[in-house]
């Protein structure tokens, strides 16, 4: 990756604005949709050869739950997890790539397939992703309580009880 990452992490809505506005090379703000959005951060990606910057203000309308940056290096990607949205933003072009919907709550993003997949874990269950934003798999739960990689399978536990099982690579129950 040729940029180096800040993070202005639950700040006022004007300290959102003015960091943007110094960021020469653009900006985009993620959830702007947001009836009322009450928690903002700032990304912002400083190129180490040119010193641009371009910023990433994020709107959330959770607190408990902060946004989440991910970067792939290899594709100069940066992976936002927020609300209930996962966004790829290209550091290359400093564009937005995609901006997926998930069923509730983010909660957690790993990459997966030697980086060719995006596992996302959310409020209700799992759902992979490519690199484009296409859905590879998507399986439902009850309320998600814990998660963790056990060699080629996620394990999810559920609020009521029990831990479901899926392989990564196509989400099949194990």
């Amino acid at each position: 990756m040729l940029h180096t990452l800040m993070l202005y992490s639950d700040i006022e809505y004007d300290a959102m604005l003015r960091h943007l506005s110094k960021c020469h090379a653009g900006s985009i703000v993620l959830g702007q949709d947001q009836e009322v959005p009450n928690r903002f951060d700032v990304v912002t990606a400083t190129h180490v050869k040119t010193d641009e910057k371009f910023g990433i203000g994020i709107c959330s309308s959770n607190v408990s739950i902060p946004p989440a940056c991910l970067p792939l290096a290899k594709e100069n990607l940066l992976l936002i997890g927020y609300n209930s949205k996962v966004a790829a933003v290209e550091l290359r072009t400093n564009r937005l790539r995609f901006d997926v919907e998930l069923p509730f709550l983010f909660y957690f993003m790993f990459f997966y397939d030697a980086g060719e997949t995006v596992v996302i874990v959310h409020e209700i269950g799992v759902d992979v992703v490519t690199l484009t934003g296409d859905i590879v798999w998507q399986q439902s739960t009850d309320i998600v309580s814990h998660y963790y990689i056990e060699g080629e399978k996620i394990v999810v536990g559920q609020a009521e009880g029990g831990e479901l099982v899926y392989f990564l690579d196509d989400g099949r129950p194990a």
